[in-house]
């Protein structure tokens, strides 16, 4: 009886968190568990390997006193469903076109699974038409397409590919019914840091079923915090699917970028294998970095070199 009554209890606050998400996402309201979040909020860093929780003050020690991520920058990189693509387009460019050895990510929802790209270790361009492999429109829900993904990396790569010191994903956790940002790292395998990607990228009824576990703790996507992203003074660039008009803003440039591919007519597009042109959303990624490599240039040249082959060091 007491496990019924739970369970009801935890899917009426999973459909609350849903339907706050969503009407946050493409109607611009603040979920109400967040409606006061902000970039300086607190955060609390959880190291996967031994489950240690990094609060506040020990958070940032977590980073300055950890030699190989202090002084690190940072790229942070958001959610977008199948867009997810669309900013693998963009990424790939510029793993092509620039050194991010003294990089961190951190990233939420389909920001997780691009974190993880960033951190690969071998050609960028090979990783990502592995991912755009045809049968991945094999799959008719996003549940399988993960499996598939999930198959489709354990069985091509090891976790000696990647440097998953660099990754740090955000995950919307439930304490005593309480929804938490929490920000996860220092992974322990290759199959931990999918299943924390996973993890990042659930949402009830529509992603998988009403719950998903990770680290015997109930997730949904990163994307429900305003800010699901590692706080760091070094932040130099968020990728997302709206960034050139944020940059074009900047630039006080309307001629650029004249497509939002960001807008979406309809929400089921969004989540639809279907209805979106995976390597298409890809090449326009790619395409758009490309055409914005002054921006780019400007703002990875700063306390850089150009080596003998014209690859620029961060």
């Amino acid at each position: 009886m007491k496990v019924y009554i739970f369970y009801k209890i935890f899917m009426f606050i999973s459909l609350n968190v849903t339907i706050t998400s969503l009407r946050q996402r493409y109607f611009k309201q603040k979920p109400f568990f967040l409606s006061s979040s902000k970039k300086n909020e607190e955060q609390c860093i959880i190291s996967s390997k031994n489950n240690n929780v990094y609060c506040n003050s020990s958070a940032k020690l977590f980073i300055s006193e950890n030699n190989f991520l202090n002084n690190k920058k940072l790229i942070t990189i958001s959610p977008g469903g199948f867009k997810g693509f669309y900013l693998l387009g963009i990424l790939t460019y510029l793993k092509e076109n620039y050194d991010f050895s003294n990089f961190i990510y951190s990233g939420a929802s389909a920001g997780s699974w691009n974190g993880l790209f960033m951190c690969y270790k071998g050609d960028p361009l090979e990783f990502a038409f592995k991912l755009l492999d045809s049968n991945i429109k094999k799959a008719k829900s996003i549940t399988e397409f993960e499996i598939f993904l999930k198959y489709l990396l354990l069985s091509s790569y090891k976790e000696e590919d990647f440097d998953l010191r660099r990754l740090f994903i955000g995950v919307t956790t439930f304490k005593n019914f309480v929804p938490r940002k929490n920000i996860f790292s220092d992974f322990n395998s290759l199959e931990d840091v999918i299943n924390c990607c996973i993890a990042s990228s659930h949402i009830p009824l529509i992603t998988g079923g009403i719950t998903n576990k990770y680290h015997d703790m109930f997730t949904f996507d990163g994307g429900f915090c305003d800010y699901p992203y590692l706080l760091n003074d070094n932040l130099i660039l968020h990728v997302s699917p709206s960034m050139w008009e944020e940059i074009n803003k900047k630039k006080k440039n309307s001629n650029n970028i004249k497509r939002n591919i960001q807008t979406i007519k309809q929400f089921s597009d969004f989540f639809s294998i279907s209805k979106n042109n995976l390597f298409e959303l890809f090449d326009d990624g790619y395409q758009d970095a490309k055409n914005h490599k002054s921006y780019f240039d400007e703002l990875f040249i700063v306390n850089s070199e150009v080596d003998d082959d014209g690859i620029i060091e961060i």
